[in-house]
């Protein structure tokens, strides 16, 4: 039983290792392999291919750029931590392959009044992250009893264990983030107010998703 308890939670502790590697921000991740330019504060602007992780994004460049001070570089990264400093992200329909063309507009009929069986699966989602710690909290006194009840139990004394790695699984499956008023609008065209310096201006665009820190708008009238 011993090896049996290490064996699983080995298992258990790799496939959260997984899940948490592979888990991206909801909005930025629609981005990943698309020609996308990137505002950073301070009207910084870069532009190439976005590729999107865990752990922060990379803006490949479409060819090698030297820099003031001499520096030669291939692609530019953000952390997770630095995220904050963006401003905006955009993807132009004119910049994209024409592959990629065909993924925005699909992405655009399936975002913009999402069907029943969308809804449903968007529903049960938002339900699991809600509920996620009163999940946990439940699995956790339920193992908790019957450890108490059977103490040479091996695989049960180790619940506490088991519920941990339980809960890295629900937080990157079902992820953190739910917001009812955003939740009455997803699929609807909205008007977002983005404050630049000490201006306000407005983007209009269906809302497709949102994150803790993001929200994201598809097909966006955007005058150059």
């Amino acid at each position: 039983a011993l090896y049996v308890t290490l064996l699983v939670l080995l298992i258990s502790s790799l496939v959260g290792f997984y899940v948490r590697a592979q888990v991206r921000d909801r909005c930025l991740r629609d981005f990943d392999g698309f020609r996308t330019t990137v505002e950073i504060q301070e009207h910084e602007v870069a532009w190439g291919t976005l590729r999107v992780y865990s752990s922060g994004i990379e803006l490949l460049y479409p060819s090698a750029y030297q820099d003031q001070e001499g520096h030669v570089e291939n692609s530019y990264i953000l952390y997770a931590n630095e995220l904050a400093n963006l401003q905006a992200l955009y993807r132009f329909h004119d910049h994209q392959s024409e592959k990629n063309r065909r993924k925005r507009e699909r992405d655009i009929r399936h975002a913009y009044q999402p069907n029943l069986l969308r809804r449903a699966a968007r529903a049960l989602r938002n339900l699991f992250s809600a509920f996620k710690d009163a999940i946990v909290q439940t699995l956790n006194a339920i193992l908790g009893y019957r450890a108490t009840q059977s103490p040479e139990n091996v695989m049960l004394s180790k619940y506490k264990d088991w519920t941990a790695s339980g809960a890295q699984l629900l937080s990157g499956a079902v992820g953190n983030a739910y917001e009812p008023i955003l939740e009455r609008y997803i699929g609807q065209y909205v008007v977002l107010e983005i404050l630049r310096g000490d201006r306000v201006e407005e983007e209009h665009g269906i809302l497709k998703e949102y994150s803790a820190q993001n929200i994201e708008l598809l097909n966006v009238k955007i005058e150059v």
